[in-house]
């Protein structure tokens, strides 16, 4: 085999794996468990009260958690990378207070179950159901 053939597939595999790892970043930001957690934490009257209202979401690798399980399939249309667990930790910021957004979720037959939602105020050493 040729050097530039190897660096060629060298270079080709390192890129395929940025686009993959990309690919699952945008699926964790674009998740439905995620939006719906935020949406939940935004409209719940408890939580804006303590934390106060604008409510958005703060990102920080330090405390921010994403795990998950996806299924990787080809069709027509090329890869399909599809959620089936998802496990999330978001910094949400009031204007009054932050709080740390939870949540747990799997896909089931195309819907997705919640394990667990919920928001931890550490300052005031409270925990929110949002289920």
């Amino acid at each position: 085999m040729s050097t530039l053939f190897l660096i060629i597939t060298f270079v080709t595999l390192l890129y395929g794996i940025k686009l993959f790892s990309k690919s699952v970043t945008n699926k964790f930001d674009t998740s439905i468990p995620k939006k719906h957690a935020i949406a939940k934490a935004k409209e719940h009257k408890e939580l804006i009260y303590l934390i106060g209202k604008n409510i958005v979401v703060k990102k920080d690798v330090k405390t921010e958690k994403r795990k998950g399980r996806f299924s990787l399939s080809l069709n027509t249309d090329g890869f399909d990378l599809d959620e089936k667990e998802i496990d999330l930790k978001l910094n949400l910021i009031g204007e009054k207070d932050k709080a740390l957004l939870k949540v747990v979720a799997y896909k089931k037959e195309g819907k997705w179950i919640y394990k667990e939602m919920y928001a931890l105020i550490p300052s005031l050493n409270k925990k929110i159901n949002l289920l």
